[in-house]
């Protein structure tokens, strides 16, 4: 997930005090694995009046969550959560409506250019050196994971001197990933050496399937080598 404040949105009523104050406070464009890019955007409003906090969801996810709960419906429990989370969703663009008459509110704030504002690092990444021996702000975040679970964040930075770009992973971005890494590599193998489904004929697939995921943990492990020698390489700046 990207903080972005390109757009100006419009002003909401609070659906707590009721007063018309609801204003957007970050906008987060998400993307896939954190290289195709998605159109759509959470919207994290929060109310000048009571600071209450509001999520507002695309309204094409909630379309989307309400086919899988009727399609899913006869396994009952799966059906009923899609449809209860779309409901919720939807409720917040409900009971939060646009305020006609009024003009748009100011941008999402995120801080200056180089140190953008991170809900998990507030006081800002750090400057980092550059192979150029400049030191390189922080130019974009994006958020790994999903709007409730983090998985690490990726830092671009950028060299005021040469233009070059590099990217630096959090810290609980290097502990996911070691956690993926491990778990990949461990299934993977205990599937190749000790398969199930001998007695139905499996044993061979299973196996073959072991061995994809070996391959997934290696490069799992490759990755997060080169993201470590990116932050080694690429040290703090006081």
């Amino acid at each position: 997930m990207k903080q972005s404040p390109e757009r100006r949105l419009p002003i909401r009523r609070c659906h707590r005090c009721h007063h018309a104050s609801l204003v957007v406070d970050r906008q987060w464009h998400r993307s896939v694995l954190g290289i195709i890019a998605r159109r759509d955007s959470v919207l994290e409003l929060r109310c000048q009046s009571c600071r209450a906090v509001v999520v507002l969801f695309p309204r094409s996810e909630i379309v989307i969550e309400r086919i899988f709960g009727w399609l899913l419906l006869p396994a009952i429990f799966p059906g009923i959560y899609f449809l209860v989370s779309a409901r919720r969703k939807e409720q917040a663009w409900i009971e939060n409506p646009v305020v006609d008459g009024l003009g748009p509110a100011p941008p999402p704030e995120v801080g200056p250019a180089s140190h953008p504002r991170d809900p998990w690092e507030p006081s800002g990444p750090p400057r980092r050196r550059c192979a150029c021996g400049a030191a390189a702000p922080c130019v974009r975040m994006m958020r790994r994971g999903t709007y409730r679970q983090h998985f690490g964040t990726l830092y671009t930075h950028q060299c005021g001197h040469c233009r070059e770009q590099f990217q630096i992973l959090s810290v609980d971005g290097f502990v996911w990933s070691f956690v993926l890494a491990a778990a990949l590599s461990a299934l993977g193998v205990a599937m190749v050496l000790f398969p199930p489904g001998g007695q139905v004929g499996a044993e061979r697939s299973n196996r073959v399937f072991g061995v994809g995921l070996a391959v997934a943990g290696v490069v799992a492990w490759w990755i997060l080598a080169r993201r470590l020698y990116q932050r080694m390489m690429h040290p703090e700046v006081a």
